[in-house]
């Protein structure tokens, strides 16, 4: 996965990203150390901490504690950001995205987790954050950047008048 960098954020003051990278073995190891400790805390959806959490803030918040990026808390924005990693080439700390069979308007991925190795995610499920299989998600696990859906959703976005600020 190519990930970005730690970078002052000229506005704010913060930790944000900004050129990208190839992650090392040991920010992998990180990534997969920071998401266990998530095992258990509750499913809220706009949760974005241990009181409760959905998958984006989890995605988010294990990048913080591993690596220190400050990354949007919104799967969209992820996957678009990030690199999609096809499953035969998934690494230990690779975000998973995942649509729904039908592209909910407006959405380009419903879902996001974080390979763990062993054919296994950490994620932000009903019933918490869980380790599971990868294959027990009944999702589509997307594999590529899908030109045409993007330019479909940014035409969704902007004849609803919905871009994020």
């Amino acid at each position: 996965m190519i990930f970005g960098s730690k970078g002052k954020d000229a506005v704010k003051g913060e930790m944000s990203v900004r050129a990208k990278r190839m992650l090392t073995d040991g920010d992998r190891k990180k990534i997969v150390e920071c998401a266990q400790q998530w095992l258990g805390a509750p499913y809220l959806i706009k949760g974005s901490d241990r009181n409760g959490i959905d998958c984006s803030h989890l995605v988010v918040n294990v990048m913080k504690e591993a690596l220190g990026v400050k990354l949007i808390p919104w799967s969209d924005w992820l996957y678009l950001y990030l690199d999609v990693v096809p499953r035969a080439k998934l690494k230990l700390g690779d975000v998973v995205f995942f649509r729904r069979k039908e592209r909910p308007a407006g959405r380009l991925v419903t879902h996001c987790g974080i390979y763990v190795g062993n054919g296994e995610i950490i994620h932000a499920a009903r019933r918490g954050v869980v380790k599971v299989p990868l294959a027990s998600i009944k999702m589509t696990i997307i594999e590529s950047k899908e030109r045409e859906v993007i330019v479909k959703w940014i035409d969704e976005l902007l004849n609803r008048n919905e871009m994020p600020s």
